[in-house]
């Protein structure tokens, strides 16, 4: 089987570096029960949370736009 390795310190380093040149870390305030509806999607359709809100964010930016042409 696949046998998955450790990340090495240098690669680590990498990440970080271009993490901080590139992502945004925000905290955002949800209701409780929208929230336990998202965590419930999330695991139910085995998605990350980080990607579902990006992916929305993008959609909702969109649609924003085209109502305005």
């Amino acid at each position: 089987g696949y046998k998955k390795m450790a990340i090495s310190e240098a690669k680590k380093r990498a990440n970080l570096k271009w993490d901080q040149a590139n992502i945004k870390m925000g905290s955002y305030k949800m209701g409780i029960d929208l929230y336990k509806k998202f965590e419930q999607f999330c695991k139910d359709n085995n998605i990350s949370k980080n990607k579902v809100i990006n992916e929305a964010v993008k959609e909702y930016i969109e649609n924003k736009k085209n109502e305005s042409v």
